[in-house]
């Protein structure tokens, strides 16, 4: 019988859209220049949409982070992807000299970014496109592009085809990434295309999907609050991503990287049971069904980081199909 969850039956094959996973820390401190690697010992997060007919549903599934192993409730949202310096202004950012570049690669004074949308069907025709747009490269020529300084030509977005970064974006602007003091430490090189997305309201989806001339209306959705918007890791191809759950993740107490790429869609196939595996004064804590919205086994009530890790694997090990 399928989960009673209405959020969890969205965790299906058919629904997974696209991941984020995160680089280096030393990657990111380096301002991409060196040490692009992703980091070790990751589970990135897959991001589901209802690929019914008129439905905006979307959710993100979070198997290993701080907080918890969790499935953010369903909601209707816009997804971005945007490659740039950190900034906390998206909305000026993106609307700031707003040019197409080509197809559904578009750039402003300092950004490049892309529109993935917030239907099923509209982020999965913008990511097809958005991959046939890009120039490719191989791990190895990013890395050497970046190390070396040497990015030049018109902006443009690339798409890792070769190597361990497969499945990525990265984006090169022409004019650069800033200005004034400290700008010339960022030219030259490729950034990443990085997740921005927010909760908007269901009678919106047609004014954020709009095409010609009602794009750049699309952009005043974008909230002036950017504690509203959501920052996430970079963009990868779930393709790509489930090779990295396969050949990248390491298997713990017996539960490898490919058990938990399959037994997370075992969420929507029937509900899930949560058990804790504590005590309290001698009292085992009661199993209860797993829901959407909740976290489990945050790493504030483990021991350490490696006591989580290994109650997530267990636990996604052990759902039944």
């Amino acid at each position: 019988m399928p989960a009673t969850d209405p959020t969890l039956n969205l965790i299906t094959a058919n629904n997974r859209c696209f991941g984020t996973i995160r680089y280096d820390a030393e990657a990111a401190q380096s301002d991409y220049n060196q040490e692009l690697n992703f980091s070790a010992g990751q589970l990135p997060s897959t991001y589901f949409a209802d690929d019914t007919a008129d439905s905006y549903w979307s959710c993100r599934l979070r198997p290993l982070h701080e907080a918890g192993f969790a499935v953010t409730e369903r909601s209707c949202r816009l997804y971005f992807a945007v490659a740039g310096l950190p900034s906390t202004a998206l909305r000026s950012d993106l609307k700031y000299n707003t040019e197409q570049v080509e197809g559904v690669i578009y750039k402003s004074k300092y950004y490049v970014f892309v529109r993935l949308g917030v239907t099923h069907g509209t982020i999965n025709n913008t990511l097809t496109d958005l991959t046939a747009e890009a120039q490719t490269l191989s791990t190895d020529q990013l890395r050497n592009a970046n190390l070396n300084k040497n990015v030049s030509g018109p902006t443009r977005v690339v798409y890792v085809n070769e190597g361990e970064l497969t499945g990525t974006f990265w984006a090169h602007k022409h004019s650069g990434w800033g200005s004034g003091f400290g700008r010339r430490a960022y030219e030259g090189m490729y950034r990443p295309l990085e997740l921005r997305d927010f909760r908007i309201d269901a009678n919106q989806v047609a004014q954020a999907q709009a095409t010609g001339n009602g794009y750049r209306n699309s952009l005043n959705l974008i909230p002036d609050d950017y504690h509203r918007i959501h920052p996430g890791h970079a963009l990868i191809l779930t393709t790509a991503l489930a090779d990295y759950y396969e050949h990248n993740v390491p298997t713990v107490n017996g539960v490898t990287g490919t058990t938990i790429w399959d037994n997370l869609l075992n969420l929507s196939a029937r509900d899930q049971i949560y058990d804790p595996g504590q005590t309290i004064n001698g009292v085992s804590v009661a199993q209860y069904q797993m829901i959407a919205g909740e976290e489990y086994f945050p790493l504030r009530a483990m021991y350490a980081r490696e006591h989580q890790k290994l109650a997530i694997y267990n636990m996604i090990g052990a759902f039944q199909p």
